[in-house]
């Protein structure tokens, strides 16, 4: 009866560490890691780094600019927040129950749908880029023995597939 109880009360947390993020629109992936192709990257300084860091990580883990730790470059960039427009949630779908009987082995996607932007500045000239990110969370059992289980690498890459084309 011990061993039921705790098989129970440790289902949930086996449950809640088997997911991973990928891309929704992988038209255009050329490769899964982020590499420029040869091309000269501009160089940029971001003014509030510190005030977003996460954001800061998802243009800097992107490629799309050569960051750099100059204030004094021509090229700056202002982020601005990272806007959740739509989080998938286990609560809000049917084949939870799925997944609960089959301990896992039916594989769930939650749709994840944000939008980053950020202000590129050159001297008295602003230009407002805004792109739309799709991400999708998988909860699979066997995701437990995946490393890819960062939101902001599968967002960084989903920028530089978007961004690049």
């Amino acid at each position: 009866m011990l061993k039921i109880l705790t098989f129970i009360f440790l289902l949930p947390f086996i449950l809640g560490s088997c997911y991973s993020y990928r891309q929704i629109r992988r038209t255009d992936l050329i490769s899964d890691q982020i590499k420029d192709q040869g091309a000269a990257q501009v160089m940029v300084y971001v003014v509030n780094s510190k005030a977003l860091p996460y954001e800061y990580g998802i243009l800097k883990k992107a490629g799309l600019f050569a960051v750099t730790s100059d204030s004094l470059c021509n090229q700056k960039i202002q982020l601005l927040p990272l806007e959740k427009h739509r989080v998938g949630s286990l609560a809000k779908t049917e084949a939870l129950p799925a997944m609960v009987l089959t301990l896992g082995q039916l594989p769930i996607r939650f749709e994840e749908s944000y939008a980053f932007h950020y202000n590129l500045m050159n001297d008295s000239i602003t230009v407002k880029k805004r792109y739309e990110l799709g991400i999708d969370k998988r909860v699979w059992f066997w995701d437990m023995f995946t490393f890819n289980k960062s939101r902001r690498n599968a967002l960084a890459k989903n920028l530089h597939n978007i961004a690049k084309n």
